[in-house]
């Protein structure tokens, strides 16, 4: 028997790029090693990530879709505009799972749009005055929202703050006899943060220490990484070091999570705009610290690939 095609589509937010593989249409069991393998840069497709969705929560549907010969997609969007949920699943470039992740929910978003699993869901915020849905993940419910700019919003959810001055000992990676104590605010958004504020911020922290915060043991489950500047008190500016994934040009979780942090400490407003290495992303602290961000999406490319490629680790 010839072996199945793997369809996907990929696209990018700010640099941040991930592969969106919809289980509708492919037999895809995921497994950390072959999507790290997918993700590799050198011998892979190249992503900081896969979306594996959308997952609804009536299997029923997509046997019906695929017993009445119609294409899912069309077949459900009537089934969404009545209410019923949909699920997106995340991984990290090296395999593992996330809760959530901002532009990827963005990136997802606008793939469900493209693929026309929706027409239309009435808006629910007078300010945005956009169509909306609302998907589950790992790390809570979150609403996304389509501006009439073709800006994507996310509702991503409350700020739970943890500590606000954690201190953590990070080693150099370009030379681990190099150690610096820093301090920082661990909170998470649906996944943890530990946003840490410098006089001046450069890749160079990110790319030096975030590996060696990302893994501390003040962590239980790994952290993504901010070095945050204020710039005004509308801006700010940081770099990343996302868990998962490493060093990453945009995130939109820890665009919210930086914007939070400085919120809280006083230092800007609550409309914030987030200036990173691949763009910038607007970022809204409401009442009780739930977040909304606000950015583009572009579409890259779309392909095929066997599984059986990604099966092994690449040989030169």
């Amino acid at each position: 028997m010839r072996e199945k095609e793997i369809n996907f589509f990929k696209y990018s937010a700010l640099g941040n790029d991930y592969i969106v593989i919809d289980p509708n249409e492919n037999d895809f069991e995921p497994d950390s090693k072959i999507i790290e393998n997918i993700c590799n840069r050198n011998f892979g497709i190249g992503a900081d990530g896969i979306l594996l969705g959308p997952i609804f929560e009536r299997p029923l549907n997509r046997y019906l879709g695929k017993y009445l010969n119609l294409p899912f997609g069309k077949f459900l969007s009537k089934s969404l505009r009545k209410g019923k949920s949909i699920s997106v699943r995340i991984f990290n470039s090296d395999g593992s799972e996330a809760e959530k992740s901002g532009n990827g929910l963005r990136i997802f978003s606008q793939y469900l749009l493209d693929k026309g699993y929706f027409k239309k869901c009435k808006g629910i915020d007078e300010k945005l005055d956009g169509k909306s849905i609302e998907i589950n993940t790992n790390g809570g419910i979150v609403r996304s929202i389509f501006n009439d700019d073709k800006t994507i919003s996310i509702e991503m959810g409350k700020i739970e703050f943890y500590e606000d001055e954690l201190e953590v000992i990070a080693y150099n990676q370009m030379n681990e006899k190099e150690k610096i104590k820093f301090r920082g605010t661990y909170l998470s958004i649906g996944n943890p943060h530990f946003v840490i504020m410098v006089d001046r911020v450069d890749e160079s922290l990110a790319k030096n220490y975030g590996k060696s915060i990302e893994t501390n043991n003040a962590f239980a489950n790994k952290t993504n990484v901010q070095f945050v500047e204020v710039l005004s008190p509308k801006s700010i500016k940081i770099e990343i070091f996302e868990r998962g994934s490493g060093y990453t040009l945009a995130s939109g979780s820890s665009a919210c999570a930086a914007a939070a942090t400085s919120f809280k400490k006083g230092l800007v407003d609550k409309e914030v705009e987030v200036f990173m290495p691949g763009g910038r992303l607007k970022v809204y602290i409401g009442e009780d610290f739930n977040i909304i961000q606000t950015g583009k999406v572009k579409y890259i490319f779309s392909g095929k690939f066997f599984i059986s490629t990604f099966l092994d680790k690449f040989q030169n």
